[in-house]
């Protein structure tokens, strides 16, 4: 029996019984401060939540969660994501779970608030429940993902107290994300595995693309797309224009229709309330349809396409038949 503590992250008890071939692995997490979790909660369950307390006491800089920032868990963007395998006998007890948190505040950040890497994004890593430098295929993985498909541009990464450091070139102030990647068997292995490199980069970067993808599900505007924030841009001047249109019209049933049209009910909006309401229904369509996109793997069909804009279906999670992956949680 062995108690492991992942760094500041989370606090697991780890036990192992061995068998003649191997056995299963069992493993609870101490509760945390931000939400204390039952006995039946899941590895990727108390993994976001110990990453969840990390980003509200900025790093664990802090003794209580920041009250300036944010007071809850519920002001946090949280996506999760998990692979597995479904092949060979090796290849079925393989699992990578991760986890991407996305804080973000309203006001610039106090001095005390201010975190230990600053506005670079700290990616934990770790293997059967103990943290570890990240493997150079976990490493590749980050780096072969397409983050413009999420808005994010990759700068460089680097490496800092066994802490892989993803620092952006365009991330909006305020605006800090936190990831961690979690790779274990299911079954203990009488024998140790030098693994597959290729299926553990596979296998990361389709956990955290899964991860990814719920939270910008999940969070209305999170995410969105480089060519759905370079649309986003024409929002206001086109809302404009179009409340002005609107409301200099003399015709009584035009503007009953275009009211109509919009889902509005009261006729003496000012200029500046339905500008502001047109901007928000073409900011939704357009979030609307990036997240379609997303989900499908197809281009939007209609809404503003461009030749630029194309999603590639050849990911390297189809490359290898014997990896499947799910957001299902096993239990």
């Amino acid at each position: 029996m062995s108690m492991v503590k992942l760094p500041t992250v989370a606090v697991e008890l780890l036990v192992d019984s061995l068998g003649v071939r191997g056995s299963q692995l069992q493993s609870c997490v101490l509760a945390v401060d931000c939400s204390p979790l039952p006995s039946s909660a899941t590895n990727i369950e108390r993994l976001k939540s110990g990453l969840e307390e990390y980003v509200l006491k900025h790093g664990n800089r802090l003794e209580n969660f920041c009250q300036l920032c944010f007071s809850t868990a519920e002001h946090l963007k949280v996506g999760t994501g998990m692979a597995k395998g479904s092949g060979t006998s090796q290849s079925k007890r393989q699992m990578m779970e991760a986890v991407v948190v996305i804080s973000e505040t309203s006001e610039p950040a106090f001095p005390a608030c201010c975190r230990p890497f600053g506005k670079r994004t700290e990616v934990f890593f770790f293997k059967d429940f103990t943290p570890c430098s990240i493997p150079q295929p976990s490493l590749d993985a980050l780096t072969s993902i397409k983050w413009k498909d999420y808005g994010l541009t990759l700068k460089r990464i680097t490496d800092q107290d066994d802490i892989a450091l993803l620092e952006w070139e365009n991330l909006p102030p305020n605006f800090h994300i936190d990831i961690a990647l979690h790779s274990y068997h299911k079954e203990v292995m009488m024998v140790p595995s030098a693994g597959n490199r290729q299926a553990d980069k596979t296998f990361t970067r389709k956990a955290l693309k899964l991860a990814l993808d719920e939270l910008k599900e999940t969070n209305d505007k999170a995410l969105l797309s480089s060519h759905a924030l370079k649309i986003c841009n024409y929002a206001p001047d086109l809302a404009k224009t179009i409340a002005g249109l609107v409301l200099s019209s003399c015709d009584i049933n035009f503007k009953k229709e275009c009211f109509s049209v919009l889902g509005l009910q009261c006729q003496k909006l000012e200029a500046s309330g339905l500008e502001n309401c047109i901007k928000d229904k073409i900011l939704s369509a357009i979030g609307s349809n990036d997240r379609k996109a997303q989900r499908t793997r197809e281009p939007a069909a209609v809404l503003f396409q461009n030749d630029c804009f194309q999603l590639d279906f050849q990911d390297e999670e189809y490359e290898d038949g014997h990896i499947r992956s799910t957001m299902d949680y096993w239990g």
